[in-house]
């Protein structure tokens, strides 16, 4: 398992113990090397530990931040952490999960950088001028070079106008 100490002792083939050391060897396995299955994304008031949840319409021109998460096996990954290097994106087009099935388009002006600590961190504003029917989170990573892993959010959410005028 991850984050454990393993210590040796040395016998002798028959069995017995070696005389006369007083170190014994040890080594501890990796706690960070484990990198996430898929990536999901939800609302920020969505409960700790989650992995799915919703996200609700947004407004054109009114900022929005929401929650990524990083998943392995069905269980939020909270050994992984990031250092911005997790690329999040909104597109159209695309149908939810692993691999983000369909034609996906990216949304002019929505993608950044995020931090995940433990599994989990907030995007930062996005703040999308025009309206949208069908929009999902496209999260990548790395977000240098070519990414490993491509997930798109299992909820889709629309961006509607700010109002409505009628002539």
């Amino acid at each position: 398992p991850a984050g454990t100490t393993y210590c040796f002792r040395v016998v002798k083939s028959s069995g017995t113990v070696l005389d006369y050391y007083y170190v014994y060897p040890e080594f501890t396995t990796s706690v960070g090397a484990t990198a996430p299955g898929t990536f999901n994304a939800f609302e920020t008031s969505t409960a700790a530990g989650a992995t799915t949840g919703q996200i609700y319409t947004k407004r054109a021109g009114t900022a929005f931040t929401l929650d990524v998460v990083a998943n392995l096996t069905s269980a939020q990954l909270a050994t992984f952490n990031s250092a911005s290097n997790v690329f999040v994106d909104l597109v159209t087009g695309a149908a939810g999960g692993q691999g983000c099935a369909g034609t996906p388009v990216g949304i002019s002006g929505a993608a950044l950088n995020v931090t995940l600590t433990g599994g989990r961190g907030t995007t930062g504003n996005f703040n999308i001028a025009s309206a949208y029917p069908d929009v999902r989170v496209r999260v990548r990573y790395p977000s240098t070079g070519s990414p490993s892993g491509t997930s798109c959010s299992t909820d889709n959410f629309s961006i509607r106008p700010t109002a409505f005028t009628v002539t």
